[in-house]
């Protein structure tokens, strides 16, 4: 709703000015930020999502976290506004944009996403195109560059093939409980992941185990929070020789570093050499309060060059707490934040 008043009255507010708006809800502002992605209501955080984008192509906008708003009296002020409208509920469609439903969402969200340049070209096309020259392609000719890109096919003429690793990344917040481990290894080999890198694992001790052929290396929790996880799936294949698929084993996987935010796990046979590093970077409180983010990140790369050996490939999943910026973005994807960059940007860059 911020940001919906923004884009209303942008007449308010100097483009040179940061915007910096206030939340005591973590997890709803980091989907407005789309720094995650609310599965409870994928419509209405793509509309988030949308507005965000919006509002940031024109003002810096910076969010900061306030652990009780209860007296502050511009939040007395909204809550007794919504009170109001709750009881008196059919004025409030005389609100613009509330209420809204998932038809306008939908408009919305698309009318704003055409107004940001990346999207638009990757979805648009020059007037002289000839669509009849894609009439008569079926349509997996049409996709087969995305269905069935290069980096995943096997050769089996080589002698020596490389296999597309399918890896996942994820903060789950806790696993001390057993159930919670039991659910997440069912989907994670009913995905068929060959890798993942877990945050937020909480593990007491840091011990490793082995539950149905998948290793599982942990760094040890601080007072309860933080602790990574590397999960190796042994089952999975990691390349192929000579037509012949190749796995990794249980002495093959090793942990070369753990402390309750970064785990480095090497991943060595005969033939494959590999680190992979599961890390997760503080939370950035404000813009005028992020010493420990940039700090950590240049920790990290400390941390990586004193125990990987130069020349090694290495695999990162990395819960960043970052917003990938333009300039960070070569390697990760095309979506990416090309407003001011976040006040750790350069200790990103420089990992």
């Amino acid at each position: 709703m911020a940001r919906i008043f923004i884009l209303q009255q942008h007449d308010k507010f100097n483009k040179g000015v940061p915007i910096f708006i206030g939340y005591d809800n973590i997890s709803a502002a980091d989907c407005s930020f789309m720094k995650s992605v609310e599965s409870n209501d994928s419509i209405l955080a793509g509309f988030a999502a949308a507005i965000h984008i919006e509002s940031s192509n024109k003002y810096s906008i910076e969010g900061f976290h306030v652990h009780s708003h209860q007296g502050h009296p511009w939040n007395e002020l909204a809550d007794s506004i919504c009170i109001f409208y709750r009881i008196h509920r059919p004025l409030v469609f005389e609100i613009p944009f509330a209420p809204i439903n998932r038809r306008v969402c939908n408009d919305c969200q698309l009318f704003v996403s055409m107004h940001n340049e990346r999207i638009l070209e990757s979805v648009a096309v020059e007037d002289s195109h000839c669509y009849n020259e894609m009439c008569a392609l079926p349509a997996d000719v049409i996709a087969h560059d995305i269905d069935e890109p290069s980096y995943m096919q096997w050769d089996p003429s080589c002698d020596l093939s490389v296999k597309f690793l399918k890896c996942t990344q994820f903060n789950v917040q806790t696993l001390t409980q057993f159930s919670a481990r039991k659910h997440l290894l069912a989907n994670f080999l009913k995905l068929h992941f060959a890798l993942g890198c877990f945050q937020e694992a909480r593990s007491k001790n840091g011990r490793a185990r082995c539950i149905n052929n998948v290793v599982m290396m942990a760094s040890a929790a601080d007072k309860g929070n933080y602790g990574c996880e590397v999960w190796v799936n042994l089952s999975a294949p990691i390349y192929l020789k000579g037509g012949k698929k190749v796995y990794l084993n249980r002495d093959s996987v090793t942990k070369v570093f753990g402390d309750p935010r970064v785990l480095i796990v090497r991943c060595k046979t005969l033939k494959i050499d590999f680190y992979v590093i599961s890390a997760h970077a503080p939370y950035v409180k404000s813009p005028t309060n992020c010493k420990d983010a940039c700090e950590w990140w240049v920790k990290l790369s400390t941390v990586v060059a004193d125990n990987c050996v130069q020349g090694i490939p290495v695999l990162a999943g990395i819960d960043g707490n970052y917003v990938v910026h333009h300039d960070a973005a070569l390697g990760i994807g095309d979506v990416c934040c090309v407003s001011k960059p976040p006040p750790q940007h350069g200790s990103v860059c420089d990992f």
